[in-house]
């Protein structure tokens, strides 16, 4: 039971981490401003962190 929900979780993370990585997609940004993409990133984890817990 323990392990089930070690996994669980751990899949969870690894789910977000896959959208984060076909979402963001940064280097196609249209944007050359570090702090630009930054930002866009930080909004960009805060929604998918919304929707996803």
């Amino acid at each position: 039971d323990q392990i089930y929900d070690v996994y669980k979780k751990r899949w969870r993370i690894e789910e977000y981490h896959k959208s984060i990585k076909q979402n963001a997609s940064l280097e196609k940004s249209p944007t050359k401003v570090e702090a630009h993409k930054v930002t866009i990133f930080l909004h960009l984890l805060l929604h998918i962190a919304s929707l996803n817990f």
